[in-house]
């Protein structure tokens, strides 16, 4: 990873790979935000039931306080 404050070419970032990756802002490579894992279960829960049918019981709100 860049150090912070060091200038990137487009080109230079767009010809280089970054574990992990990163985005390329104002000139600079930053470390690239992942969220949090219980955000990440609970968008992946959202997704089974959206797909599940019209028949979902379970409310976005039980699936969050069944995290905590």
């Amino acid at each position: 990873m860049m150090a912070t404050g060091t200038l990137v070419s487009v080109e230079e970032y767009l010809n280089t790979s970054y574990s992990p990756d990163c985005d390329y802002v104002d000139g600079e490579v930053l470390e690239r935000n992942l969220g949090e894992r219980e955000h990440s279960e609970l968008q992946t829960e959202d997704g089974l039931l959206s797909t599940s049918g019209p028949d979902i019981s379970t409310s976005i709100a039980d699936l969050y306080r069944s995290l905590e």
